[in-house]
């Protein structure tokens, strides 16, 4: 969201925040991830038809953000549909197993910070 707004900025825009829907909260672990994979397809989908949009219009800046982005939802999109197919397969078996693994076990993506480089402490504190 970071990357859109600064592109939106750079463009003359003002950048919004909305949320997108309501939160539901005490779905069955059996659903979340089939949501979230299709989910993710569906903004791959749209991302994907906003690109065409910026190529169209000659606007390369904004065609490399769409790519970058894409490739960071297909990296999401594989993991909830590999985590959901586990689930189908093994059933309460792999939710058991995943049950007890840290926290660190799952998705490892950099947020924008650190993605910036301005993650990282500054001297030797």
């Amino acid at each position: 969201a970071e990357m859109f707004a600064d592109r939106i900025e750079e463009l003359g825009g003002e950048p919004t925040t909305a949320i997108a829907g309501k939160v539901e909260t005490g779905q069955k672990v059996e659903a979340v991830f089939p949501f979230d994979a299709k989910l993710e397809d569906d903004t791959m989908t749209v991302y994907n038809q906003f690109l065409l949009v910026c190529r169209e219009n000659g606007d390369s800046i904004s065609v490399k953000l769409f790519e970058t982005i894409i490739d960071e939802e297909q990296i999401h999109f594989n993991y909830f549909d590999n985590v959901n197919d586990h689930i189908v397969k093994l059933g309460q078996v792999y939710l058991a197993q995943i049950a007890g693994t840290p926290s660190s076990t799952g998705l490892q993506t950099q947020g924008f910070v650190a993605r910036q480089g301005a993650g990282a402490p500054q001297g030797g504190a």
